[in-house]
């Protein structure tokens, strides 16, 4: 402490050798993971980090008993950090859930005694296509498995049309379409769903 570099802040030393139990030492890092960078850039950035990563620390850290880790509770604190944050997550994800779900019953269409009546008849009817699809498709007979499938969606498409006759098409009312995802709690269309599966494909 007394050499050249005494009035120099600690993380400022050039010769400093960095211990895994100082202060500005990233505690979470040396466990693993630290959630402020991965996380970093992202709907839930936790803001600024200014703690450290250091080789020599993790080293040293990773040298460490078990016994002598749980001592610390570094570890502990970061699982309970975690958690945290998964809470908060699905909190969020049940949140922008309900917000859909309201906004969809306020859109829905109240329909008549006949409509209903032709929704319900085809909606059986869908059930039946599929049902006839996947016992085709058990037989081995691919060809008319398929084209159960096809009538199936096409009926899909007309009880669409039916229980929205306010949307000028079924692709216009698939990209209205909102729902929330599961990992992030991002609000997304079915349209961009599509998409990304499609991309998740052709990787």
């Amino acid at each position: 402490l007394m050499g050249q570099e005494r009035d120099v802040p600690v993380d400022q030393r050039v010769n400093r050798i960095v211990k895994f139990d100082d202060e500005d030492v990233d505690k979470y890092w040396l466990c693993g993971l630290s959630p402020h960078a991965v996380l970093k850039h992202t709907r839930s950035d936790l803001g600024v980090w200014e703690k450290i990563t250091d080789d020599n620390a993790k080293s040293e850290w990773d040298a460490l008993s078990q016994e002598k880790k749980d001592e610390y509770g570094y570890e502990y604190e970061l699982m309970r950090f975690c958690e945290t944050l998964i809470s908060d997550l699905d909190k969020t994800i049940r949140r922008n859930k309900d917000r859909v779900s309201a906004e969809a019953a306020a859109r829905k269409v109240t329909l008549s005694k006949d409509t209903q009546m032709q929704v319900d008849s085809i909606a059986a009817e869908i059930r039946e296509l599929q049902t006839k699809a996947e016992t085709l498709g058990a037989e081995g007979n691919l060809d008319d498995s398929m084209a159960a499938m096809k009538h199936a969606e096409l009926l899909v498409a007309k009880k669409e049309a039916l229980e929205n006759p306010g949307s000028f098409s079924i692709a216009a009312n698939k990209e209205k379409t909102t729902e929330v995802c599961e990992v992030c709690s991002n609000f997304m269309s079915e349209g961009d769903r599509e998409a990304k599966t499609e991309a998740a494909k052709a990787r």
